[in-house]
């Protein structure tokens, strides 16, 4: 006796280009982030429009800001520039660097 085996659909939905998008998502990873996203606009949020080639580049340079791109450190970078754009234009000088009476 043969057993016949029948193609098993997976509890996914498979090549689903969603909110205009060209490419389905976890098509692109970002490194620096370590998170999926959509390859024809960088994007790392599922539920975001597709924003074509101009829309790429701001995700790029958005990304990087704020992740890194993937290399040892940048990461780190990225989240001290953060930290001085959250700071008070006053407090980014030290206290060190003050002239002393």
């Amino acid at each position: 006796l043969a057993k016949t085996y029948t193609n098993q659909k997976s509890k996914y939905e498979e090549d689903v280009f969603m909110n205009g998008h060209t490419t389905v998502w976890g098509s692109y990873f970002h490194k620096g982030a370590f998170r999926w996203g959509f390859a024809d606009d960088h994007s790392l949020m599922k539920s975001s429009y597709c924003t074509g080639a101009t829309g790429r580049a701001a995700n790029d340079e958005a990304n990087e800001m704020r992740y890194g791109n993937g290399v040892a450190g940048s990461a780190a970078l990225a989240q001290a520039r953060e930290i001085l754009k959250a700071m008070p234009k006053t407090d980014k000088t030290s206290s060190l660097s003050k002239a002393r009476p």
